[in-house]
């Protein structure tokens, strides 16, 4: 959260440069969320 204020907050920039600021960050959650599913078993399986 430190790093959202010293390098986007909300004041002074755009839409777009907090969107750029941010999507690395979720790109990477949603990887390691499909990650854990693919490596989950399936349910037909159980």
């Amino acid at each position: 959260m430190e790093a959202w204020e010293t390098e986007v907050g909300w004041e002074c920039t755009s839409p777009v440069q907090r969107a750029e600021f941010i999507t690395p960050h979720m790109r990477s959650g949603i990887n390691r969320i499909k990650e854990i599913e693919d490596s989950a078993p399936a349910i037909s399986d159980l």
